[in-house]
């Protein structure tokens, strides 16, 4: 079905589920891109201070139910699917209509209900105001990531009407920490909501001290020295965001101290964003993985990419949703000058999400064409259909010095990261 927000829906689905939302205590991540990045520092910080801890983000990436965590890991099959069973039944017996989403967010607030889960860290799955996530009532806090322009469709045509939207899950009584190199049209968007609702604001940025370690200054205890695993220029505001969130709950969440805030950070795993990892059947070389799937995102992307530039080729493997802008992100990511390669693929059926589609592979053949200023003469752009791994291999081919970035669509990693669990379970 087609995305349709709003929260009546959601909160007609809650009620015979006894209201598992305010069964928890929670913190709220919305965001363009940064939110997913977030919320995997702030579980496993607050993992780290012993506090029994889930988290909730969209969408998954290998199997639909670990996109929910407790512990910092990800829920088992069994508690999911009879979550998810409690929560479709009541669906249908109420004729409610919900939909996918907002079906998989009772789901979660359910798990986390009965799992008897202390603190929620909650990802916003689109926008904010109108998302199923925002039935949350009294937050311990919210963030704000980084905004930009994405989903205009639904949230608006200007970065002041998106941040608006994101802004939608500020509330009267709870400190909204956003990150400071947002676009200063954002954060005059997030001022007036703030004043609208009567919610504090804390706008952060961070300093860079060394590579990965940033400083963030502290009410409570003054800078904050933080080195993170996640790499990327952009780890600095949602390294920042996290630690000003977290000094903020240092009186009602005991635990959290500055140990546990570097011990924790230290220690978190963000999955499918700029991750190396080695699939031996296809090469004795890492790939590296990154779920950007916006210009933002491929922005962020391309800045590390070039970095890696004069190891050798780079060598794309892409897919993308429909509804992307497909010119504006090649343009961001492939170089020419540096004869860069393209395997376009198509990823398959994403679980949960049948509405999801993949952009045709003679489609991204034609504009990477384009980009590349290549005739359909040259092997520098190849299709390989829903061939995900002959592409890869492909890829590897003769480029024993240069990298294989596999990007643009989150579905597509997750189906990189699934050849590699197959692969493991092959070698038991």
């Amino acid at each position: 079905m087609p995305i349709e927000l709003g929260l009546a829906r959601i909160l007609k689905l809650l009620t015979p589920l006894n209201n598992p939302h305010r069964a928890f205590k929670a913190i709220h991540v919305a965001g363009t891109n940064g939110k997913g990045s977030v919320c995997a520092y702030l579980d496993s910080v607050l993992t780290h201070a012993g506090i029994l801890t889930g988290r909730f983000t969209s969408p998954h990436l290998i199997d639909r139910w670990d996109c929910v965590s407790i512990r910092n890991k990800a829920v088992q099959k069994d508690i999911f699917l009879a979550s998810e069973r409690r929560v479709r039944e009541a669906n249908q017996t109420h004729s409610i209509g919900a939909s996918e989403f907002e079906l998989l967010t009772a789901t979660a607030f359910d798990i986390f209900a009965r799992q008897k889960v202390n603190v929620a860290v909650i990802e916003v799955g689109l926008g904010g105001r109108l998302d199923a996530t925002n039935v949350l009532e009294k937050p311990l806090v919210t963030v704000i990531t980084r905004i930009a322009m994405d989903h205009q469709g639904l949230l608006g045509d200007t970065l002041g009407a998106i941040a608006r939207e994101k802004a939608g899950i500020m509330k009267r009584g709870a400190r909204c920490i956003v990150d400071g190199e947002n676009e200063q049209e954002a954060l005059d968007a997030f001022w007036e909501v703030a004043e609208e609702v009567g919610a504090d604001v804390d706008v952060v940025k961070g300093v860079e001290d060394e590579l990965q370690t940033y400083s963030v200054q502290t009410k409570a205890w003054g800078p904050i020295s933080v080195r993170t695993p996640l790499p990327g220029a952009h780890q600095r505001a949602n390294v920042s965001v996290t630690v000003a969130a977290l000094a903020h709950l240092q009186d009602s969440l005991p635990g959290i101290t500055p140990q546990t805030i570097q011990e924790g950070v230290a220690a978190a795993k963000w999955p499918g964003r700029l991750e190396w990892t080695l699939i031996s059947s296809i090469s004795q070389k890492p790939l590296l993985l990154d779920g950007a799937h916006n210009a933002n995102a491929a922005r962020s992307l391309a800045q590390y990419i070039n970095t890696l530039r004069q190891k050798g080729l780079i060598t794309w493997v892409m897919a993308f949703s429909q509804g992307k802008d497909l010119d504006e992100m090649l343009r961001i990511l492939v170089r020419g000058d540096y004869r860069d390669r393209i395997a376009a693929v198509e990823f398959g059926d994403v679980d949960g999400m049948p509405w999801v589609k993949p952009v045709p592979t003679e489609e991204i053949m034609e504009i990477a064409r384009g980009v590349l200023k290549s005739g359909e003469e040259k092997e520098d752009v190849r299709g390989f259909g829903t061939d995900v791994g002959a592409a890869l291999k492909w890829a590897t081919e003769g480029n024993e010095e240069g990298t294989v970035v596999v990007c643009g669509s989150l579905y597509l990693v997750g189906e990189v990261k699934k050849l590699k669990r197959e692969e493991g379970n092959n070698e038991e």
